[in-house]
């Protein structure tokens, strides 16, 4: 729920204003989303955020990732893959902590967790 308006935040325009829109290779969409993008809606849930996924016939086989939510959700993904994208070992690390697979003790398919990373309030 959002805490300004205690509604959920798809009910809250303004996280609808100004999308973020990143375009990911295909190595790197399949690491962040899933072999065929399995881990979408995990990863939707767990930021509150709507992420589309729309594949571009490039050279390059780039996707095109748009993501709507409340603003420090949008910032918290695109710092996530901004650290995965970058040549920095460092920060490719950290972008691989932003998300690891935890079962919660719950049967069936695992769920991400956040861990070492700016935590999502």
């Amino acid at each position: 729920m959002s805490t300004l308006s205690q509604q959920p935040w798809w009910k809250v325009p303004e996280n609808f204003d100004a999308p973020v829109v990143v375009y990911l290779e295909e190595e790197q969409e399949e690491q962040i989303f899933g072999h065929n993008d399995a881990h979408l809606r995990c990863i939707e849930v767990h930021s509150q955020t709507l992420i589309q996924l729309e594949s571009w016939f490039t050279a390059r086989g780039q996707t095109r990732v748009t993501i709507v939510g409340p603003p420090r959700a949008r910032q918290w993904l695109m710092d996530m893959i901004w650290s995965l994208g970058n040549r920095d070992p460092y920060l490719q690390a950290t972008g691989s902590r932003c998300f690891s697979w935890s079962p919660h003790g719950v049967q069936g398919p695992s769920t991400w967790a956040i861990l070492h990373c700016t935590p999502w309030p």
